[in-house]
């Protein structure tokens, strides 16, 4: 597991078995690693996995009794893996920024509820199989949410002249900062412990860098090598907890 940033989870595996405790049920297996060792953070830069504080509260959006609730109202799926009969049985476990849901059966098995397809995926035992089932090859890392976070946007000139995707993505290869590089036909993401972020880069003419506000002035070499690559910066802005 590739850490971004310190991980300081503040989730104790007490806290996971009251959880367990009041839902009745006990975690799929590697559950309580995670959250115990990583806390709640963005794992390969899509998926959230929720707090068990927050899956056993009867009132919290992403708990079990609300998204019973949303899955009894709103089923989209076709019913060959999971049917609307076992939304009592199922428990939430985190989701993606795609609107993906990884939920666990009472009864075993881990699965994942597309957003963007009526098929449920079975991913086996473990949370180990959702994270990559979502993921791919994507190498595993993990960004913890706490600290202030700053981004900018890069695009192309309106007319693209003086950009190319392979001479962005090289410049940043070039730096030789990056401690891994995830390559596919989406584009590259450059994971960048020392800025404790990340830069994607998409061959339809897009650049993200996304770091810590205080490691700012290491994330500069990266915005200077992009716009010497041909791309511009369009927008920027922060949080307080990243």
């Amino acid at each position: 597991m590739l850490l971004l940033r310190p991980a300081r989870s503040a989730i104790t595996a007490r806290d996971v078995h009251a959880a367990e405790t009041a839902l009745g049920w006990a975690f799929p297996p590697g559950y309580e690693a995670y959250v115990t060792s990583l806390g709640e953070g963005s794992y390969c830069d899509l998926v959230r996995i929720t707090a068990p504080g927050t899956i056993a509260d009867p009132t919290a959006w992403g708990g079990a009794s609300t998204s019973r609730a949303e899955w009894s109202r709103h089923w989209a799926w076709d019913g060959a893996v999971l049917t609307p009969a076992d939304v009592p049985h199922l428990v939430p476990l985190g989701d993606t920024y795609d609107g993906d849901q990884i939920v666990a059966h009472r009864d075993g098995g881990v699965f994942v509820l597309p957003r963007h397809d009526d098929v449920v995926l079975r991913c086996g035992a473990t949370l180990r199989g959702a994270l990559d089932a979502l993921t791919g090859g994507a190498t595993p890392s993990f960004c913890p949410w706490g600290e202030a976070s700053s981004y900018e946007n890069f695009l192309p000139e309106a007319d693209g002249v003086g950009w190319s995707y392979e001479r962005a993505r090289d410049a940043v290869a070039a730096l030789g900062l990056h401690a891994a590089v995830d390559l596919d036909d989406h584009g590259a993401r450059f994971l960048v412990p020392a800025i404790g972020g990340h830069v994607t880069l998409v061959p339809s003419g897009y650049a993200h860098v996304a770091c810590l506000a205080s490691r700012e002035a290491e994330a500069g070499a990266f915005k200077e090598a992009l716009v010497a690559a041909g791309l511009t910066r369009r927008s920027a802005w922060g949080d307080g907890a990243g």
